[in-house]
């Protein structure tokens, strides 16, 4: 069955990623991560974006942080790693141990004097506690043996040479055969078709006939229509529409909602017109007078 070897560096990177629960305590953030390791990247995560503007500075948001303010990411970033990250305990990667949690420089000592069989052999997967990512093979088990060589034999190709096409012209006969055998050889093919061509006659059964019904006879009175000259249809043309009884009320259509202002418009463009007009005809000495009114919006 599969398993490891669970060595000190084996226990630490084992524990990191075993499954329990891990509060952000960055403000205002308050996620629960699913392990150990998923913690410390979420907190890398909150320190790429903990530059401050207004300070110029890099800003630590973990509550009870004593020492806040760094001068680059990387300082951030390590300050992290040792200050607060240190002292979050990791569960022991044990299945069965009881134990509180213990931090990560106190796991190995946990191991020695809680499991000390543990330590340094060969441990099933089944023994050890879940982790967030799928178990792997251990590389210290010996893989299965290769497959046998095979010699595989492929085939021997050879280029085809291409074969020499005949130059046809544009009627569709060949460069090398005359119109005149052309014609004679359509004509033995018709004269074998003659041959082959027997007519085969076969004897059908006769199709069923249907009982045939009388049609049932409506009560409908039918009259021919009168018979009409060209006279008298012209003269139907001629005549006036027919009258509308009773005829239709006289409705006046109903004012849009800027016909008020396009009146005006019109009525002063008038204005302007008949002013032009009088100042034309006072100049010239003429009198042609024209009395214009303007209407108001309504």
């Amino acid at each position: 069955m599969a398993g490891v070897i669970l060595t000190s560096e084996k226990l630490t990177r084992r524990a990191k990623d075993t499954l329990g629960k891990f509060s952000c305590e960055w403000k205002p953030c308050h996620r629960v991560m699913n392990c150990w390791s998923m913690l410390e990247q979420h907190l890398t995560l909150h320190c790429r974006k903990g530059y401050d503007h207004t300070q110029s500075t890099w800003v630590c948001h973990i509550s009870a942080c004593s020492a806040r303010l760094h001068p680059n990411l990387n300082a951030l970033i390590s300050h992290v790693k040792l200050s607060h990250m240190a002292r979050i305990s990791a569960p022991c990667p044990i299945l069965g141990c009881s134990q509180d949690p213990k931090r990560l420089p106190f796991l190995d000592i946990h191991l020695q004097n809680l499991h000390p069989g543990f330590l340094d052999s060969h441990i099933l997967f089944a023994e050890l506690k879940p982790t967030y990512a799928p178990s792997t093979i251990d590389p210290a088990h010996p893989h299965p043996p290769l497959l046998p060589p095979i010699s595989l034999s492929w085939p021997d190709l050879l280029p085809v040479r291409p074969g020499s096409l005949k130059r046809k012209h544009a009627n569709g006969v060949t460069a090398g055969q005359s119109p005149s055998r052309k014609w004679s050889r359509l004509m033995a093919q018709d004269e074998e078709g003659k041959d082959e061509g027997d007519v085969i006659s076969l004897d059908l059964e006769d199709l069923p006939e249907f009982p045939r019904r009388r049609d049932t006879i409506l009560d409908v009175v039918s009259r021919p229509k009168p018979l009409e000259n060209e006279f008298s249809r012209q003269s139907d043309l001629s005549k006036p529409a027919r009258m509308i009884v009773p005829p239709p009320p006289d409705i006046e259509a109903p004012v849009t909602s800027l016909y008020d202002i396009f009146s005006l418009k019109v009525d002063e463009q008038e204005a302007a017109e008949a002013a032009a007009a009088k100042a034309f005809a006072t100049a010239n000495g003429t009198s042609d007078m024209r009395t214009v009114t303007i209407r108001q919006p309504l």
